[in-house]
């Protein structure tokens, strides 16, 4: 295998962005769940809308227990107003059901898949795992099959594989794991009216290795093509060392070619719920995945890479962490990817996870150019809460749109409530909800007062929140603070600003129509603005 690697250490710079034909916007929309407890999974488009699916709490009872969960579809427009939502009601979700943090897989512009697990037998650990056809209009469940198991009885069956239908069929790979730690993985293919037309078991792992397969697709020779990755297992110990493979299997399942990926690291695609890889029409691979760290601390860095269409060549390799070295590091975790319509690159959704030392966490995108240029990180974070009230935060799917913009729909942990609240963005393709958010600035322009420390976004402004782009970095709390033109507090916040977030702020719901003061206090940098609010 020919290997040609590319290390480069991110550059945040980028040319400005271009002129919107969008509304961008960075919500956590209130859907009508009990006190906004709601969960964003998976996101699809089409010219007019944005469809979020996901799971929402309904009822609770005085105490705040006993939750009644339900699936909801919410339709968005491209200016971030909420238009609805249809529930996901049918007997099949009589029984406890378990929503996955799967991709939508559109099957025209009102029909999709999506993973449910459901409850069959209170006294099971594991849930039964359902390929779901779902009306994106209704939320009409019109379809369902539960996956088989391969023995009777309780069994953990879980799906990881990226995929597309193709001619009306749907091919994935379910991982299969009894109580005796057997690992197993098959490949089941069905057709539009979900009948299975082809299922076998791929080859067995080697000793003291745990295999998962991220990607599958079926030929034209009726072969299937996977990218898998190894994972060592050491003591009976799951462990993150391993490498990634690209397999190809005749539809009995027989090998036709395997080829390893061997790369100076520990490389794996990451969580349950990441799903990275895109394949361009040239039938090269484009993937995002991790690199695993071993020291002090445990960390987590992605990578982006280009590869030959079986894994003979690797074109490029781009580093995406903010370190070149080993430092205390955050886990970076990877998501979702999309390639832009312009084709000027691809676009990664990621979450920066500091949770551990208690400093702020992100949500963050990463871009890398058809060459392996490193273009941009931008970090993203809700500016109504503290810096600190995210406990985490999952960037679960990312969806290019026909606009050439970005779409991407998430879960964050708040730390203060106590549950966990979906978020939705729409950005430009250079990841902007201020235009120009690329633009570089030197501390000594801010300093001399001939740039801003704070970019603020729009206004005027006719909405009920702003947009803040901060151009300093600081460990310090900086305070944020509305006031009236006679010097009355209306609102006040505080933020760690980091160069480069972009962050929201809500603004009073009570405060009428005027002009007002915007003031951003901190140790070492202090700003003023008049604000216009025209709603």
């Amino acid at each position: 295998m020919k290997i040609i690697t590319i290390f480069l250490i991110i550059c945040l710079t980028t040319q400005e962005g271009s002129t919107q034909d969008r509304t961008f916007f960075n919500i956590l929309p209130d859907i009508g769940a009990v006190r906004n407890q709601s969960k964003f999974a998976g996101v699809t488009v089409d010219s007019q809308h944005i469809y979020v699916i996901g799971q929402m709490v309904s009822i609770v009872d005085s105490l705040g227990n006993n939750k009644d969960f339900n699936i909801h579809i919410s339709k968005f427009d491209y200016q971030g107003n909420f238009l609805g939502l249809n529930l996901v009601k049918d007997s099949l979700l009589n029984k406890p059901f378990i929503e996955k943090n799967t991709p939508i897989y559109k099957i025209n512009d009102s029909t999709i898949y999506y993973l449910i697990g459901t409850i069959i037998d209170p006294n099971y650990i594991y849930a039964a795992a359902n390929i779901s056809k779902l009306n994106l209009n209704t939320g009409k469940l019109l379809n369902n099959l539960v996956v088989p198991n391969p023995i009777s009885g309780d069994a953990s069956i879980v799906y990881y594989t990226q995929t597309e239908i193709k001619d009306g069929n749907l091919s994935i790979v379910y991982n299969f794991q009894d109580g005796n730690s057997t690992n197993s993985n098959y490949i089941l293919t069905i057709d539009s009216a979900m009948n299975i037309k082809q299922r076998f078991k791929l080859p067995e792992d080697a000793p003291q290795t745990n295999d998962y397969y991220r990607w599958i697709e079926r030929n034209k020779n009726g072969d299937y093509e996977l990218i898998g990755e190894t994972t060592k297992i050491i003591q009976g110990n799951f462990t993150p060392k391993g490498n990634l493979f690209y397999l190809k299997v005749n539809s009995i399942g027989q090998v036709l070619k395997k080829v390893e990926i061997k790369l100076p690291g520990n490389f794996y695609i990451g969580l349950a719920q990441t799903f990275t890889i895109y394949r361009n029409r040239d039938k090269n691979f484009v993937l995002a995945f991790n690199n695993y760290y071993e020291g002090a601390y445990y960390s987590i860095r992605p990578h982006i890479m280009k590869t030959s269409s079986e894994f003979d060549t690797v074109f490029w390799l781009t580093n995406f962490s903010e370190y070149p070295d080993f430092v205390e590091d955050p886990y970076y975790w990877l998501y979702s990817m999309c390639k832009l319509k312009d084709n000027s690159g691809y676009i990664a959704a990621c979450a920066l996870d500091y949770s551990f030392v208690r400093r702020a966490n992100f949500g963050f995108l990463i871009k890398v150019s058809e060459t392996g240029d490193s273009l941009w990180l931008r970090k993203y974070q809700p500016m109504s809460w503290d810096t600190s009230r995210a406990r985490w935060m999952d960037f679960n799917q990312i969806v290019c749109t026909p606009y050439n913009t970005i779409a991407v729909v998430a879960t964050v942990s708040d730390r203060q409530e106590q549950h966990l609240t979906g978020w939705l963005l729409h950005l430009d393709s250079e990841g902007c909800l201020i235009p120009g958010c690329g633009k570089i600035v030197r501390v000594e322009d801010i300093r001399s007062g001939k740039e801003k420390a704070f970019e603020i976004y729009p206004n005027p402004t006719s909405s009920d929140h702003i947009y803040l782009q901060s151009r300093i970095s600081s460990s310090q709390d900086f305070h944020i603070g509305i006031y009236n033109l006679q010097g009355k507090e209306l609102k006040i916040t505080k933020f760690r600003p980091q160069e480069g977030v972009q962050y929201i702020l809500d603004l009073p719901q009570e405060v009428p129509n005027g002009e007002y003061i915007l003031q951003i206090r901190g140790i070492e940098f202090n700003q003023s603005e008049k604000l216009v609010i025209s709603k």
